[in-house]
């Protein structure tokens, strides 16, 4: 068809002739997964999600879901007075649920979220198990070929996590 040969006898080497002057671009983005201890226990026991619940325990939270923060519970708080806190703001009504910390299936959900950010960066650097540093750049280059601003692949990612894991990754570039 003419269209096909006129595109790849004149529009395709021009553009391959100006992708190549172009100077390749970094766009570095930070994914931190929020709430990752407690949203891979709500995977497995989704009656978390509406509850105030925690992992840790009484000494010392490590993280806590929305539900609790409500209450002003927040990571390394003391338990006991997060849960002072949830059963005094809520008028008894409600209670702090914590939940014991399960390194295997953090790590375990952490390989399943870095094999989603390597198909952005095959190079991705996880620093902890919730935490990856990639460059998005050549993933912008060659896969949307520009179609894209650095705004919609950080959102593509974190709809994708956040619809996998219940955990809202922050992101940060």
């Amino acid at each position: 068809d003419w269209k096909k040969e006129m595109e790849q006898s004149t529009i395709d080497p021009l553009l391959r002739k100006y992708q190549s002057r172009r100077a390749n671009i970094s766009t570095c983005v930070v994914i931190d997964m929020d709430g990752f201890f407690i949203s891979c226990h709500t995977l497995l026991n989704p009656k978390l999600a509406t509850k105030p619940a925690c992992v840790g325990g009484t000494s010392m939270i490590s993280t806590s879901n929305y539900a609790a923060r409500r209450y002003g519970v927040r990571a390394a708080m003391p338990g006991y007075l997060g849960r002072t806190l949830v059963t005094e703001l809520s008028d008894g009504k409600e209670r702090l649920t914590f939940v014991k910390s399960d390194f295997g299936l953090y790590k375990k959900k952490s390989a399943e979220v870095n094999a989603i950010l390597e198909e952005y960066d095959p190079r991705v650097k996880m620093y902890s198990l919730d935490e990856g540093y990639l460059d998005i750049g050549p993933y912008l280059e060659v896969i949307l070929l520009d179609n894209c601003k650095g705004g919609l692949c950080h959102d593509d990612i974190r709809k994708r996590l956040l619809g996998k894991y219940k955990a809202i990754p922050s992101k940060g570039d």
